[in-house]
């Protein structure tokens, strides 16, 4: 494997279901100079006699002693790849025939960016196409401090000096997260346009259904983490607040108090203005101007949507944003009506 340009990196632990379809996908790549390192964490099903079906001398299986745990099992990975240029793979994913030729040619041509993910095209159980991931890649920077946006895992392509620079994978359940948050400090990234890779939604992409639960509150943790690290070390916001800024607004419903809507909105300015103060080679400003501006508009309608005609006039009116901003989620018809109702 001496003349291998990318190191294919796939964890596998009881994938039988979809091995087949991840593990073909990757070998009728245009580009074929890689390695395929699939890592066997402890699997009890069939899945080692489907990966040792393949006469391909491409493929290099490793097993671990038992089942070891994602992280884990990323970092031996990053620790065993032969290239710089390393291309994550999920073994219930599809990745399209010219996923790696084309992410491989953009990282070699831009030698500055160390992270290069792509859009994803999300398909059922049996395959069937659902939805697609957003091409619009300026909210990132800013959405990433609070839960792990845009970024599927499966898409990455990165450079091994860089992960290890940061200090690979951390062993928490939010493993992609945090290393991405870790990167984005540092290094730049980017994101394709296209779509390369059909990311499954099945049971086992959810890969861990039963930990879902601790899986959030680690990147609940995190996120406050990242908060400080742009606002200081003894910034605090309330729970209900960052829960609302990670899209789950049923917390800050139920205190049902508008004024503490209205402030959790509006701490999404001090918030900008901190990002923008900090360097950071991915810092776009009006970027970042526009990811707040948007969130505190879905913000906004999700609250008055929930909360009863009252409460909504005055939370868009307490609001302070002008009417053609608002207009989408109250008819202008009715615009001066709710404001002599919040006057009362």
């Amino acid at each position: 494997m001496g003349n291998a340009k990318v190191s294919v990196l796939m964890p596998v632990y009881n994938a039988q279901k979809y091995l087949k379809e991840a593990i073909e996908s990757i070998l009728v790549q245009s580009f074929t100079d890689f390695e395929f390192l699939i890592i066997n964490d402890g699997s009890t099903d069939e899945s080692v006699d489907i990966i040792e079906s393949y006469d391909d001398d491409r493929i290099r299986l490793i097993h671990n002693y038992g089942n070891i745990g994602i992280s884990k099992t990323l970092n031996r990975g990053i620790d065993l790849a032969d290239t710089d240029f390393i291309a994550r793979m999920d073994a219930d994913d599809i990745s399209l025939p010219d996923r790696l030729e084309k992410q491989y040619s953009f990282m070699v041509e831009n030698p500055d960016i160390k992270l290069l993910s792509t859009r994803i095209e999300r398909i059922s159980e049996n395959g069937k196409t659902m939805s697609r991931s957003s091409s619009d890649f300026k909210f990132l920077y800013f959405q990433l401090i609070f839960h792990c946006f845009g970024i599927y895992h499966p898409s990455v392509m990165y450079r091994k000096h860089a992960v290890a620079d940061v200090g690979m994978y951390p062993e928490t359940y939010s493993e992609d997260f945090r290393l991405w948050s870790k990167l984005i400090r540092k290094y730049k990234f980017y994101h394709m346009s296209e779509v390369l890779v059909r990311y499954r939604l099945s049971d086992q992409s959810i890969s861990h259904i039963t930990l879902k639960d601790a899986y959030r509150s680690d990147e609940m943790n995190y996120a406050k983490d990242n908060l400080q690290y742009f606002m200081g070390d003894d910034y605090k916001i309330p729970d209900t607040w960052m829960n609302a800024y990670r899209n789950d607004i049923q917390p800050i419903l139920e205190v049902s108090d508008i004024n503490e809507m209205i402030n959790c909105i509006g701490e999404l300015d001090k918030i900008a203005q901190k990002v923008i103060e900090k360097n950071n080679v991915n810092k776009n400003i009006d970027n970042i101007q526009n990811a707040v501006n948007l969130k505190k508009k879905q913000l906004l309608q999700r609250f008055v949507e929930r909360v009863s005609f009252i409460k909504g006039c005055m939370l868009i009116v307490k609001s302070g944003y002008p009417e053609r901003l608002v207009l989408h989620i109250f008819p202008d018809i009715i615009m001066d009506s709710i404001k002599k109702v919040v006057k009362k």
